[in-house]
């Protein structure tokens, strides 16, 4: 079985973006599974917020 280096270390990268969403999410008892921070703020916006970085890890992960 062939498996490309990109999409390895692709999956690499969103799994440990989706780990720090749910590690954020647990330490603030967030009501989302996921959260993240831009400088020490949360956004839920498409530009740095949790909407854009879920359409992020949706592309890139899918895309292999």
């Amino acid at each position: 079985m062939y498996v490309c280096l990109l999409c390895l270390t692709r999956m690499q990268v969103c799994e440990r973006i989706v780990e720090s969403g749910h590690a954020l999410s647990r330490a603030q008892r967030s009501s989302s599974p996921l959260m993240y921070e831009w400088h020490d703020k949360k956004y839920l916006g498409a530009a740095h917020g949790l909407v854009g970085i879920l359409h992020t890890l949706l592309m890139a992960c899918t895309s292999c």
